[in-house]
C-alpha cells in the first residue's frame, strides 16, 4: 500500500479542520505580532499570545495524532520505515535548504554577517539541529522544523512499540511525559 492510499483511507477530516483552525490562529498571532505589537511584545497573558502558544501546541498534538492514524497500518517493517523517513525528509529538505540559503544571503548582503560556523551550517542542512541543538536554526521560526524532524524520526518507533504491545507503548508514553514534565519544571 502506498502512502497516498494510506492517507486517503485513514484520513480523519475533522482533525484536518481543527489543524486548519489552529494554523489560522497561529497565522493571526504572527500577523498581530508583526503589525500591532511591533515584534515580540505578546506573551501568554494576552489573548493574542495565547492564540500563538496554545495554537502551536494543539497543532503539534493534532499533527502527531493524524500521523499516527494515517501511518499506523503502513509502517510495518524496515522497508516501510525507510520509505516513510525518506518521504518525510525530502518533503522538508528542499524548501528548507532554499530558505536557509536565502537567509544566509540576505544576512550577508544586508547586515554583512557571514559568520555561520560549519557546525551550524551542517546542523541546518541536515536538520539535525532539532536533535542536537534546537536553538541553532538559521531561518526565523525554523525551530518548528527541528521539532517536526525529531517527531518524524520517532514516529516509526512509537507505532512499532504500540503495535508490538500496548504496554510498551504506554511505558514510552509515561517516559515521554516524565521527560516533558522534567523540562517544564526546569524551564518555567
Amino acid at each position: 500500500m502506498n502512502t497516498t492510499l494510506a492517507a486517503n483511507i485513514n484520513r480523519v477530516e475533522t482533525l484536518d479542520w481543527l489543524r486548519g483552525l489552529m494554523a489560522v490562529s497561529i497565522m493571526f498571532y504572527h500577523l498581530s505580532d508583526f503589525t500591532i505589537t511591533k515584534f515580540n511584545q505578546l506573551n501568554s497573558s494576552d489573548f493574542l499570545g495565547r492564540l500563538g502558544i496554545y495554537g502551536v501546541s494543539i497543532f503539534f498534538i493534532l499533527s502527531g495524532l493524524s500521523m499516527a492514524i494515517v501511518y499506523n497500518n503502513y509502517i510495518k517493517n524496515k522497508a516501510t520505515t525507510f520509505n516513510f523517513l525518506i518521504r518525510r525528509v525530502f518533503r522538508i529538505w528542499p524548501l528548507f535548504w532554499v530558505i536557509c540559503l536565502l537567509k544566509i544571503l540576505l544576512t550577508a548582503v544586508i547586515i554583512g554577517d557571514t559568520n555561520y560556523s560549519v557546525k551550524i551550517l551542517f546542523l541546518n542542512f541536515t536538520t539535525l539541529f532539532g536533535f542536537i541543538k534546537p536553538t541553532a536554526y538559521i531561518p526565523l521560526g525554523a525551530w518548528s522544523i527541528g521539532n517536526e524532524m525529531v517527531y518524524y524520526f520517532f514516529t516509526p518507533v512509537i507505532i512499532y512499540l504500540f503495535n508490538k504491545n500496548k504496554s510498551y507503548g504506554n511505558i514510552l508514553f509515561v517516559i515521554s511525559l516524565t521527560v516533558g514534565l522534567f523540562f517544564f519544571c526546569i524551564f518555567t
